[in-house]
């Protein structure tokens, strides 16, 4: 019970505009994406395959791929998938994955390209 003028005793929800700097939750997400892969000698190969391709379109952000190699790549590598062989039985449905994603990516309006020559 609150006796009258006295406060609840519950702490502030922080704002948005009392955050100085974006959070970068790339450092934490890489590792979190190399467990997901890492899979007991056990595991089907199929269903190996069948996991690391639908993780196509994550592994390619810009924030965790570095300049000199794809980070999907290193997962498929890690999860002792071979990329040239699951490329080859899986291109159907990782084009689609890219088209499926590409199409919720807003549009880019030819004006927006005018600039760049």
């Amino acid at each position: 019970m609150l006796i009258q003028g006295e406060k609840a005793k519950t702490p502030s929800k922080p704002l948005a505009d009392d955050a100085a700097e974006p959070i970068d939750h790339a450092s934490r997400l890489r590792p979190l994406l190399m467990a997901l892969v890492s899979f007991p000698e056990s595991t089907p190969k199929e269903t190996v395959e069948e996991l690391v391709s639908q993780l196509l379109v994550v592994a390619h952000h810009p924030r965790l791929s570095s300049i000199e190699a794809s980070f999907w790549i290193e997962m498929l590598l890690h999860a002792n998938v071979s990329p040239d062989q699951l490329i080859a039985s899986r291109l159907d449905e990782l084009l689609e994955s890219i088209w499926v994603d590409a199409s919720l990516t807003p549009s880019v309006s030819p004006l927006d390209f005018a600039f760049i020559h």
